[in-house]
């Protein structure tokens, strides 16, 4: 199984945070992304999974078709500038610990892919 990764951009304005990027894993699917916030008791499902991603499919995987994210969420005030992790939840229903901490913060950039093999 290899598990795929990227956050294009995560900037804050105001109270909301705009999260953007895409997720891929061959076997088993992922259903279900969450970002966990300090400050933020339940964590927030990234609901637009699933969007069409052909530029991912060109340079990733011909079978990542529709594996991108975007939208808007509530940030906790103290949550803003703080790590955030990111909860892959699988077909099978496993949520492997594999969140790599990234930054919340204002016009922040995400990182490069995460590959996990």
């Amino acid at each position: 199984m290899a598990l795929l990764w990227k956050v294009d951009e995560c900037p804050v304005y105001h109270d909301r945070i705009h999260m953007r990027g895409w997720r891929f894993c061959s076997a088993p699917p992922i259903t279900r992304l969450d970002v966990l916030l300090p400050e933020q008791a339940t964590p927030a499902a990234l609901v637009s999974l699933g969007q069409p991603s052909p530029d991912v499919a060109a340079h990733v995987d011909p079978q990542a078709t529709h594996c991108r994210f975007d939208e808007w969420l509530a940030v906790p005030a103290g949550a803003v500038g703080t790590d955030f992790k990111l909860r892959f939840t699988f077909a099978d229903q496993t949520t492997p610990d594999r969140g790599t901490p990234a930054r919340c913060s204002p016009a922040a950039q995400g990182p490069a892919p995460f590959a996990f093999r």
